[in-house]
């Protein structure tokens, strides 16, 4: 699914407002990935995607494609860990389709999100996760060790630049 050997995939990161088409691929990915789990239906995911690519309350979705296919997505949401709802906003669903991994994908989404959330007015931004090191090689630091679900995860945060997702 990518460029040829020796030669770089084109990666584009683009607001999925922009391509709406893509709405519902990315639901499924996030429900597979997680919502089942949790106890949502494809159609809530749907729905509350959907609902981000038209917020006017600083949210936001964006969607990775590669060679013009649909790789990965991730999203910016006021609410993501219960037990922190002081805390806001936060990265959320960061998820790259495992044929497009190890292209850099997932860093160049967490980048352009964290540009989305300066442009947005963003101070700083949060996330939680069970894989810390991938984020502290893009800036992201430690605040809080947490367990979600029983499993150790961090809370990490990030001052956005509106430069983090500039791509060379």
């Amino acid at each position: 699914p990518s460029a040829p050997r020796g030669q770089m995939p084109d990666i584009e990161i683009q607001p999925l407002s922009a391509r709406p088409e893509y709405i519902e691929i990315c639901a499924a990915w996030w429900h597979r990935q997680w919502g089942a789990q949790m106890g949502f239906s494809l159609e809530g995911a749907v729905s509350a995607i959907e609902s981000l690519t038209v917020s006017n309350d600083r949210q936001a979705a964006l969607i990775g494609m590669i060679d013009g296919k649909p790789a990965g997505s991730v999203f910016l949401v006021n609410e993501d860990l219960e037990s922190h709802r002081h805390l806001q906003p936060w990265l959320a669903g960061l998820l790259v389709q495992p044929a497009f991994r190890g292209l850099g994908l997932g860093h160049r989404l967490a980048n352009a999100l964290t540009a989305e959330a300066a442009r947005l007015g963003h101070q700083r931004i949060y996330l939680y996760t069970s894989v810390g090191d991938f984020y502290r090689a893009i800036g992201w630091h430690s605040v809080e060790a947490v367990f979600v679900h029983g499993v150790p995860h961090e809370i990490m945060s990030i001052a956005p630049s509106p430069l983090s997702g500039k791509v060379p």
